[in-house]
């Protein structure tokens, strides 16, 4: 699905030039696609929040695209990418701000200490096959076009067929956000 996503806005994100896109979702693999024009939207402490590109920014201190060599470093407990032992996360962070990629921290391992160098050395396999596994893939085929969607939310909210779909498969956080919806506080 995230591929399937990564696609939709890269592809149409080049046909529709002049529009914003805004991905609903807790997945952090979909950072990645954050820009300019691209935001991610979450559902947290009972609040909806619009992270983009500047939020982006501000809080990592590299850009977007960057956030697959943080992971490939880091890990994801959730989509089952190990994290390398002994990368802690502010020094995960500190290599991505100085290097931006990992082929760019390889290409400057002098410049690391020692500890670090070995590390990387010893996990150098682990590393790229984590980096295949976290970047997305922008170019699927896609079965729909931008004409075949709808997405007027004053139309999608009071869908009673979304709203089953949604209390069947226990999607909280979508159904708090359906104003219309009676029973939000009884799931």
């Amino acid at each position: 699905a995230d591929d399937l996503i990564a696609s939709f806005i890269s592809q149409n994100s080049n046909l529709y030039s002049d529009w914003d896109f805004t991905i609903f979702s807790q997945d952090k693999d979909l950072m990645q696609l954050i820009s300019p024009r691209v935001n991610i939207c979450k559902y947290e402490k009972n609040k909806l929040i619009i992270f983009n590109y500047q939020d982006f920014v501000q809080e990592y201190n590299f850009i977007p695209s960057s956030y697959v060599d943080y992971l490939c470093l880091l890990g994801d407990k959730i989509d089952n990418v190990a994290g390398i032992k002994g990368m802690k996360t502010k020094l995960v962070k500190n290599l991505i701000q100085q290097f931006l990629t990992i082929e760019q921290i390889y290409q400057n391992l002098d410049q690391l200490p020692v500890d670090t160098q070995k590390i990387l050395i010893e996990n150098k396999e682990l590393i790229f096959q984590n980096k295949q596994l976290v970047n997305l893939e922008k170019n699927l085929t896609l079965s729909v076009s931008w004409d075949d969607c709808n997405f007027n939310w004053s139309e999608w909210k009071n869908n009673l067929k979304l709203i089953e779909f949604c209390r069947k498969y226990n999607f909280k956080s979508i159904l708090n956000l359906f104003e219309n919806y009676e029973d939000k506080n009884n799931f």
